[in-house]
């Protein structure tokens, strides 16, 4: 639907250079000058105002990781009803982790903190990856709460998608142990007075920012 759009833009950008030319040649001009200037500051003014309201209006009832709009480096996307300006989301990643307080990944830093009875058990953990999310993860949280998709409890978290794209899953073997900014697993929890480790996922770029209410 958006490619269809851009290719209209372009076609009305076309037709308005034409008469914009027509229009000089008509008045006897050698340069549309005045005529041009107007006729394609007026068109970009409706390009800008189609694209924002497609934004607003499309796939009102969908998901929001389907609207977006790449320009210069950025991308502008719409979430929860707010249109937001971002870092493009991360390419898919897998990195092992083998003890490091600080861990450089695309789309931010991931960083550890050693603890005691809080986070992650360090005695439970068995050959760490850290890992963007591919789909369909599930996580249990707590005794007494059935496990949950992970996807899902990144909306009620209220998590852009182009962030949820970007954030490191944390996983022991081929165990889910961590969701940043989650909860730990219950299978990796610490004991009280148990050594652990505390995780704060902190990503880089305007991927809070800049958020435009319809």
């Amino acid at each position: 639907m958006l490619a269809r759009l851009q290719q209209f833009i372009a076609a009305t950008l076309l037709v308005l250079t034409v008469a914009a030319v027509a229009i000089g040649v008509k008045i006897g001009a050698t340069w549309p000058g005045p005529a041009f200037v107007a006729l394609v500051v007026a068109g970009y003014g409706v390009v800008l105002a189609i694209e924002f309201a497609w934004l607003r209006t499309s796939y009102a009832d969908g998901d929001d990781a389907r609207i977006r709009i790449a320009q210069d480096g950025a991308e502008i996307g719409r979430h929860r009803g707010r249109i937001a300006v971002h870092a493009p989301a991360a390419a898919p990643y897998a990195r092992s982790w083998g003890g490091e307080t600080e861990v450089c990944l695309p789309g931010g830093t991931l960083v550890f903190a050693r603890s005691r009875g809080a986070g992650l058990a360090a005695a439970k953990l068995d050959r760490v990856t850290l890992r963007s999310r591919g789909g369909g993860e599930r996580i249990r949280l707590a005794a007494n709460r059935p496990t949950h998709a992970v996807k899902k409890l990144l909306q009620d978290a209220r998590m852009p998608p182009w962030e949820r794209a970007s954030l490191p899953l944390i996983w022991s073997g081929d165990e889910l142990a961590a969701v940043p900014g989650i909860g730990v697993a219950l299978a990796f929890q610490t004991a009280p007075d148990e050594a652990g480790w505390t995780v704060d996922w902190r990503p880089e770029g305007p991927t809070r920012g800049r958020m435009h209410a319809d």
